[in-house]
């Protein structure tokens, strides 16, 4: 891509599913047109509860989001944070969300947290998914899951 699109901007994560915990092992080149994306499903119980390719399979009923939660939770973003100022590229959180087994009112929480934690780290986001099983949009009624849309929109 360097040769027809010098400038173009390239997205790299660290490996380990985009593990925030791997960015350390991250060898970047030196080139100023590179971003590092990661992933945080923390706490991993509760986002991925009910999910069938899980394993071993987590029981439904987490709830989110407690003091201890919301302290795992901000470990991944600061962590992500001062690789970033340390290593200066940019970084975003390429992928965050709940699994729909969870609790409606937890998912919000889970949702807004998040995204108050990238904000505040000044960090841009990208929610999981759409329309399917983490999704914000319900394709069988053709209507957002306001909830969740509020949680990832308002103020």
């Amino acid at each position: 891509v360097r040769i027809s699109n010098p400038q173009r901007i390239v997205v790299i994560g660290p490996s380990n599913y985009y593990d925030p915990s791997s960015l350390d092992k991250l060898i970047m080149p030196a080139d100023p047109y590179l971003m590092v994306t990661f992933h945080s499903y923390t706490p991993y119980k509760f986002t991925h509860q009910g999910a069938p390719w899980a394993d071993p399979a987590l029981p439904v009923g987490v709830k989110c989001c407690n003091s201890a939660q919301r302290e795992d939770m901000s470990k991944d973003v600061l962590q992500a944070s001062r690789w970033s100022s340390a290593n200066g590229y940019p970084i975003f959180l390429g992928e965050f969300g709940a699994y729909s087994s969870a609790d409606m009112n937890s998912r919000v929480s889970y949702t807004q947290t998040m995204r108050q934690l990238t904000e505040d780290a000044h960090m841009p986001w990208v929610y999981w998914d759409f329309a399917s099983n983490f999704g914000v949009y319900d394709p069988a009624t053709k209507t957002f899951r306001s909830q969740l849309l509020t949680a990832l929109i308002s103020r």
